[in-house]
């Protein structure tokens, strides 16, 4: 997923943020599903970097994108939620 923009660095302030990663579920539209389960991925790895973990609210976010886009795509190409899953962590990574 390279072509996505991450921006989470622009939300110092945790409700700002709670907001930008709202705006993007309430869209319902895939692209942003995928910006923000990638924003959240890439905060996952500078945190993991740094010896941390994600706050709650990140986790929370990034556990309800990646279940839409699990059953999003599963749906799309006939397959399981569980190997859309594994796919979108693999891109995430990548």
């Amino acid at each position: 997923m390279p072509a996505l923009e991450v921006r989470t660095s622009r939300y110092p302030k945790q409700a700002l943020l709670a907001q930008h990663y709202q705006e993007l579920l309430q869209s319902h539209c895939v692209p942003d599903y995928l910006r923000l389960f990638k924003e959240i991925s890439c905060k996952e790895q500078q945190r993991k970097n740094s010896g941390k973990k994600l706050n709650l609210m990140d986790k929370d976010y990034y556990e309800t994108a990646e279940k839409l886009l699990s059953e999003e795509f599963a749906l799309a190409l006939q397959t399981t939620p569980d190997a859309m899953r594994e796919q979108l962590h693999t891109a995430a990574l990548a």
